[in-house]
C-alpha cells in the first residue's frame, strides 16, 4: 500500500497510480545537482510572511522534468522513499498533506508544482497567513521531488515559524 504523500506525488507528475512497481532510480547525478534554497525562510506566526524559494538544476536534461515542492513538519530524517530508491528529506505528517492538497487549489503556493523551464531554476512562493494553529516557535521543512523518468530529490530546507 502507498503512502498518501507517495500517492499525491504520483497523480502530481501526472504518472497515474503504479501496477507493477518498476520504476527507475535516480541517479546520483540527478539527485545531486539539484539545489532548493530560500531567501531567509521566516514567517511570523501573527502576521504572516513570504519565502521565496528556488530550484536550482545542474543539468540541462532534465529541462522539461516535473516537479513538486512539498513540505512536513516532523523533520528530515529519516524521510521517505521515492521509487527506486531514492530519499526524499521529508517525514510526511499533516503539513505535507496539506501543501499537497492546498497546492493546486490555493494561491498561497505559487508555482510549488509544475515543469522544469529552459532555464533549469524554479521560483516559488510560499504567501502565508497569520497562523493561528501554532502557539510557539517552531521549524517546517521543505524539499523538491522531481521525475523526468528517473526520480530526484533535492535538499531539505527550514522554515522557521516565529511569535511576533
Amino acid at each position: 500500500m502507498l503512502n498518501m504523500a507517495f500517492t499525491l506525488i504520483m497523480l502530481f507528475v501526472g504518472l497515474g497510480l503504479p501496477d507493477d512497481g518498476n520504476f527507475s532510480a535516480a541517479s546520483e547525478s540527478i539527485s545531486m545537482r539539484m539545489h532548493l534554497g530560500h531567501d531567509g525562510g521566516v514567517i511570523h506566526r501573527t502576521t504572516g510572511g513570504t519565502v521565496r524559494f528556488r530550484l536550482t538544476i545542474a543539468d540541462p536534461q532534465i529541462v522539461g522534468a516535473r516537479y513538486l515542492i512539498m513540505g512536513c513538519y516532523r523533520g528530515t530524517s529519516p524521510g521517505f522513499s521515492l521509487p527506486g530508491g531514492v530519499n526524499m528529506p521529508l517525514n510526511t505528517d499533516w503539513v505535507t498533506d496539506n501543501i499537497l492538497y492546498f497546492t493546486l487549489t490555493n494561491q498561497h503556493f505559487h508555482n510549488f508544482v509544475g515543469r522544469v523551464p529552459g532555464c533549469c531554476a524554479v521560483d516559488a512562493v510560499l504567501n502565508c497567513p497569520p497562523l493561528t494553529c501554532c502557539d510557539i516557535d517552531t521549524v517546517y521543512f521543505a524539499a523538491c521531488a522531481c521525475f523526468n523518468g528517473k526520480w530526484g530529490a533535492s535538499n531539505a530546507v527550514s522554515i522557521s515559524i516565529v511569535y511576533k
